[in-house]
């Protein structure tokens, strides 16, 4: 029997169809998503900043930093709202066009005259 085998869709291995279950689960997911788990590490990590007594430049700048971070998840947390709007715009109109929209109208419409020529 000659049975070709795809190697690229079936992975052999456990570690294989991990990695294509982390690559089908990461592909949907926005960059807002990740920055969410790196918002408390990086409290975490900027805590001990503001102990730091000794050089005011030095205190300015990770908190200058901070603020930096933040505005950023801040932008693309807005960006994420406006895409996610549109999609749901989008989505309400193509439901609004599939169930009342101009294939209803027309259904209507010859249901209509054929309840007439009756």
């Amino acid at each position: 029997m000659n049975q070709r085998h795809n190697t690229s869709e079936q992975p052999k291995t456990l570690w294989g169809y991990f990695l294509k279950a982390l690559r089908e689960a990461n592909s949907w997911r926005p960059a807002s998503f990740y920055l969410l788990f790196a918002i408390p590490v990086v409290m975490i990590l900027a805590a001990p900043v503001f102990y730091v007594r000794d050089d005011p430049k030095r205190f300015a700048l990770h908190l200058a930093l901070l603020f930096v971070f933040f505005f950023v998840i801040v932008l693309l947390a807005l960006a994420d709202c406006i895409e996610i709007g549109r999609w749901h715009r989008a989505e309400r109109r193509k439901a609004f066009r599939k169930t009342l929209g101009e294939e209803f109208a027309r259904k209507l419409g010859e249901r209509a005259t054929g309840d007439r020529e009756k």
